[in-house]
C-alpha cells in the first residue's frame, strides 16, 4: 500500500474569503492544498497530511470526524476531498479552495511530534486505504455470493466471510506483479517534480474512467514435453485462473478473448497482457448507463516467454492491438503534446482534469455516446454541470513511449475534486433523468 499519511511542513498560508477561523495551506513535501484551522497555519510547522480515500480507525483522536466521515460498513472514518469557499486576494473573492485531504498536528493524531518531515506514518496510525468492492471482487455473476459480500461489509460478520474466502482460495491466485504493475497510478500532487523533470516529454492524456480494474493475459505451463496455455483474468489484487462466472470472465468469454489471446500467441510467440477499466451494469452505479459490460483499455504489454522480456506498447500500438482484440480504448483528450504546454504546474494540471467531460444522449431513439473534451468545444455557458454534461473522475497522463516498470517516460493521474464530492448514485440518477431524454 502506498503512503497515505506523512509528516509534512507548511510551505504557505492562503487566506480564505470571509473566513476568520480557517484557511488553506500548502506543503513543502507535496503539491496538495488543505483547509486547516487558522491557529495551526504557521509556515514551517509540522503537520500530518492524510490523503483522501484513507480510512482512519475508530479512536478518540478522530471522533471529531464522526458526523461527516464515519462509515459503519468500513468501521472507520473515510477521508474525502472537498471544495469549500474561495481564496482571498487582498479582500477580493478569488478561486475556489480545493481541500485534498485532512491535515492535523502530530499531537492531535496521537504522535509525539518527534517524527521528521517526509516520514510515512500510515501504519503507525493504523490507516487503511479505501478500496471499492468492485476492485477486490467483481459483483456481476456472483464471484462472491451475496451473503458473503454482506458478511465482508460488516465488522461483526467479517470473520465468517474470511472463512469462506479461505475455503474458496483455489479459484484465485496472486496478481502477476512480475509481469505488470497493479493499476494504481500515482497522483500528481505526490510527485509534483514530474512536471518539471518531464516538461519536454511528448505525452498523451486520457479520461480516467469510473469502473473496476481488470487485467487479462495467458500463462504457459510446461510438463516434460507438454505445454499448457491458460487464459485468466485479474481484479486489481486477485487473479482468477478458473472461470467462475464473475463479470471479468463473463465479458472475456462473450468477446472470445481466450481464443483471441491464444491465437495471437501462436502467431507471434508473444503473450498479450491487457489492462483496462471495466464499466457497465452493477459497477459503480453504472454512471455511464451502459447497457452491457465494456472494457476500456489503457495499457498493453507484450511478454516474450523465450527471452523473458516484457515491453509496454506505445499509445498507437496499444490502440492497434486493442482494436484487433475487439476492445475499446480509454477516451483520448490530447496526443503528442509537450507536457509543459498543457500543465506547467500542479494548479494547471488540476484545472486540466476539471475540463474532461462527457455527454450521453439519444438521437432518433438511438443511443449516442459522445465523449467530448474542453470547455470551448461543445459546452457553453447555458449548460449546467451534472445536468447537461458530466465530469470524469480525472485524467491519466503518459509519455508517448512509456514503460513505468522500466522507469521510461512519465505516468501519473490527476484527480477531479469536484467529481470526488459527488455521490455516484446521485450522478447515475442525473444521467438517467437528464442526459437520456
Amino acid at each position: 500500500m502506498r503512503d497515505m499519511a506523512k509528516i509534512v511542513t507548511i510551505k504557505s498560508v492562503i487566506p480564505m474569503y470571509q473566513k476568520d477561523r480557517i484557511c488553506a495551506v500548502t506543503f513543502n513535501e507535496n503539491g496538495y492544498e488543505v483547509i486547516v484551522p487558522k491557529v495551526e497555519a504557521i509556515v514551517g510547522n509540522k503537520m500530518v497530511f492524510i490523503e483522501a480515500d484513507s480510512i482512519l480507525p475508530v479512536k478518540p483522536e478522530w471522533e471529531f470526524l464522526r458526523k461527516r466521515c464515519f462509515k459503519s460498513t468500513l468501521n472507520g472514518f473515510l477521508i474525502k476531498p472537498m471544495v469549500m469557499g474561495k481564496k482571498d486576494f487582498n479582500g477580493e473573492e478569488g478561486s475556489k479552495v480545493l481541500s485534498w485531504g485532512l491535515a492535523v498536528t502530530p499531537e492531535a493524531a496521537g504522535l509525539d511530534g518527534t517524527e521528521k518531515a517526509g516520514t510515512d506514518v500510515t501504519d503507525k496510525l493504523e490507516i487503511r486505504k479505501y478500496e471499492p468492492v468492485e476492485d477486490a471482487s467483481p459483483r456481476s455473476g456472483n464471484a462472491y455470493p451475496s451473503w458473503v459480500k454482506f458478511c465482508l461489509s460488516h465488522v461483526l460478520t467479517r470473520p465468517i466471510g474470511r472463512i469462506w474466502q479461505k475455503a474458496h482460495k483455489r479459484n484465485s491466485g496472486g496478481f502477476p506483479t512480475d509481469l505488470i504493475s497493479k493499476s494504481d497510478e500515482t497522483t500528481v500532487q505526490n510527485m509534483p517534480w514530474v512536471l518539471k523533470e518531464h516538461a519536454t516529454d511528448h505525452v498523451y492524456t486520457t479520461a480516467k474512467m469510473e469502473g473496476q480494474s481488470v487485467t487479462a493475459l495467458i500463462e504457459i505451463s510446461k510438463l516434460w514435453f507438454f505445454k499448457k496455455i491458460n487464459f485468466y483474468v485479474c481484479s486489481r489484487n486477485i487473479a482468477y485462473r478458473t472461470p467462475n462466472g464473475n463479470a471479468f470472465w463473463t465479458f472475456a468469454k462473450a468477446h472470445d478473448l481466450p481464443n483471441k489471446f491464444m491465437n495471437f500467441y501462436k502467431t507471434t510467440g508473444l503473450i498479450p497482457i491487457v489492462q483496462a477499466e471495466q464499466c457497465g451494469p452493477t459497477i459503480q452505479n453504472n454512471i455511464y448507463n451502459f447497457p452491457e459490460l465494456r472494457w476500456f483499455v489503457y495499457e498493453i504489454k507484450l511478454f516474450n516467454p523465450e527471452t523473458g522480456s516484457c515491453t509496454q506498447l506505445s499509445y498507437d500500438d496499444m490502440v492497434k492491438h486493442a482494436l484487433e482484440f475487439g476492445l475499446n480504448v480509454v477516451p483520448l483528450l490530447d496526443k503528442d503534446v509537450e507536457l509543459q504546454t498543457i500543465m506547467p504546474d500542479v494548479d494547471s494540471a488540476v484545472k486540466y482534469a476539471e475540463r474532461a467531460y462527457y455527454r450521453i444522449c439519444t438521437e432518433g431513439g438511438e443511443r449516442v455516446e459522445n465523449f467530448a473534451y474542453g470547455w470551448n468545444d461543445k459546452i457553453d455557458e447555458s449548460m449546467h454541470l451534472w445536468q447537461d454534461y458530466m465530469q470524469h473522475e480525472g485524467v491519466v497522463v503518459r509519455s508517448m513511449n512509456c514503460d513505468k516498470d522500466k522507469n521510461v517516460g512519465c505516468s501519473f493521474k490527476i484527480k477531479n475534486i469536484t467529481y470526488a464530492e459527488i455521490d455516484l448514485a446521485k450522478m447515475a440518477k442525473v444521467v438517467r433523468t437528464n442526459l437520456l431524454k
